[in-house]
């Protein structure tokens, strides 16, 4: 049977309902003969179908909106996280700089070893100030 409208399903369905081809069985009422079963059997089965389809596509529709907004939550929250991500590295970047001095040329210093390199800075400036500290305690030899 070719595709037909809606529209013209229910067209043929109500013709058939009238009785066009059917048999008489009294009181005005006619029961369709066997080929008109079958053309109302195949007009609702399509009915049916072109019903699914509608309730199928308004799921389909739902489920996109849906998705599209995950994708609108994802691609703000890699917003945020590429946000933070530039600012840990510009930190990073700085505290190299202030622990090792200038970086090279066309480059930046490696982090890896950063809280190597401030533990043996704040070494160094312990033993430096006891240093101070045992000086200022001494009596001046210079005279």
């Amino acid at each position: 049977m070719p595709k037909r409208s809606r529209i013209g399903l229910d067209r043929l369905i109500a013709a058939a309902g009238r009785g066009a081809g059917g048999i008489a069985i009294g009181k005005g009422e006619k029961v369709a003969d066997p080929t008109t079963e079958a053309l109302i059997a195949e007009c609702e089965a399509q009915r049916l179908k072109v019903k699914l389809a509608d309730e199928q596509a308004e799921h389909y529709k739902a489920e996109a909106v849906r998705l599209a907004e995950l994708l609108q939550d994802a691609q703000a929250q890699a917003e945020e996280t590429d946000a933070l991500n530039f600012r840990l590295q510009d930190l990073l970047v700085n505290v190299a700089n202030a622990l090792k001095g200038p970086p090279p040329d066309l480059g930046w210093h490696d982090w890896s070893d950063l809280p190597t390199v401030a533990a043996n800075l704040a070494s160094k400036a312990r033993h430096l100030q006891g240093e101070i500290q045992r000086r200022m305690k001494e009596p001046d030899q210079h005279d």
